[in-house]
């Protein structure tokens, strides 16, 4: 049986401290205090997180600008860096390779294509 006036309900607040002190009955005081504080500094740290996550979310929809194929090809082209893992791809890397110089459209003296072999391939 509680000890609480009949008809009235506890409050979350109460059923929560009653909870809380019985998982913290029978802890030394310095134990206590020592979990409190961890627990308060886990809680900190999440706090810039927290902060981080907000500044994103507020710029992202503040700069939000679409980019037309138009402004990209208008631009000037800077050097870029193709890299094309080949492991044991004997059988299609050429025409991958073909097929991909066909088709990128970008001028073909601002690129580079570099295929990775590995010593230990067989083909």
């Amino acid at each position: 049986m509680t000890d609480r006036p009949r008809g009235r309900k506890p409050t979350f607040q109460l059923l929560e401290a009653q909870r809380l002190g019985r998982v913290t009955e029978g802890l030394p005081e310095p134990l206590l205090l020592l979990v409190t504080l961890v627990a308060l500094l886990v809680w900190l740290s999440g706090l810039d997180d927290l902060a981080f996550d907000a500044v994103y979310v507020l710029r992202a929809r503040r700069i939000r600008r679409s980019v037309r194929l138009h402004d990209l090809s208008a631009g000037p082209f800077k050097r870029i860096a193709v890299f094309v893992p080949a492991w044991q791809e004997a059988l299609v890397i050429g025409e991958m390779l073909r097929t991909t110089l066909e088709l990128v459209n970008y001028p073909r003296s601002r690129y580079t294509v570099f295929v990775g072999t590995y010593p230990n391939a067989v083909d």
